[in-house]
């Protein structure tokens, strides 16, 4: 009884540096979360989504306050006829304003100008435009075999020629045993808000990730875009693929 009693006095001590120690994903499907590549951690990404669309992203942690990041790509670069490749590098910087506690969660302020789908020069901006300025705000709990978060935060892309708005996003996501789990995000998207028959009708992005952490290293990511087809140009939601090759260079260098 007495190793009974020892055993659940550690687990009730270290159960909120085991809540607080979980990896979070930077990003869900389309919205952004707190969380940070830990220091000299980096990590490369393929997207292939719809239209031919191909984007690579290649991020970096850096004493586990901040991250720094690259993207780009083109629309049509897998499929038949000529390849359009974005006019400009996306970038990435994030930065940790408070760690998560059991009692509060974690914030990240940061930048993100890499968008999505085809870019338009008359328009200055992505069929889906980039996040911008933004602070996101996550809280997460053991819950069921695995991790439970949840995400939220406001931004403001710089994606205005043809509108302009704060915005907000939020997101869940769950895993089993980080071995399988799913994401779930939603981007109310209020700076392509106009039903004008051309981009955004009004309704917001909702989007849905199914993963498998292959090995230690290699995450496998199934995309479902823009679910219930706010897209102007869409008749139903866009599938896609994310492979995502995550390592340390400490670890590398042992």
């Amino acid at each position: 009884m007495r190793n009974i009693r020892k055993i659940a006095l550690i687990v009730i001590i270290t159960l909120p540096y085991v809540l607080c120690s979980y990896e979070q994903p930077q990003r869900l499907v389309r919205t952004q979360t707190a969380g940070l590549l830990e220091h000299l951690s980096y990590s490369s990404e393929l997207e292939v989504l719809p239209g031919g669309n191909v984007i690579t992203w290649l991020n970096m942690g850096f004493f586990g306050r901040s991250q720094l990041g690259v993207s780009y790509g083109g629309q049509n670069v897998l499929g038949f006829g000529n390849a359009k490749f974005y006019d400009r590098v996306g970038f990435q910087i994030r930065a940790r304003v408070l760690d998560e506690a059991v009692n509060y969660p974690a914030i990240v302020i940061g930048i993100d100008t890499q968008g999505y789908g085809a870019w338009h020069k008359d328009r200055k901006r992505f069929d889906f435009k980039s996040t911008g300025p933004f602070i996101a705000v996550s809280k997460n709990w053991w819950s069921l075999g695995g991790n439970a978060g949840v995400h939220g935060g406001i931004n403001y892309t710089l994606e205005t020629e043809d509108e302009a708005s704060v915005s907000g996003f939020i997101g869940v996501d769950k895993d089993i045993d980080n071995i399988v789990g799913i994401y779930i995000d939603y981007d109310l998207a209020l700076a392509d808000f106009d039903n004008d028959d051309a981009f955004g009708e009004g309704k917001g992005y909702l989007n849905a990730s199914l993963w498998w952490q292959v090995t230690d290293f290699f995450r496998l990511d199934f995309l479902f875009i823009d679910m219930i087809a706010n897209n102007h140009y869409n008749s139903s939601f866009g599938r896609g693929i994310r492979v995502t090759f995550t390592d340390n260079f400490r670890k590398s260098s042992d």
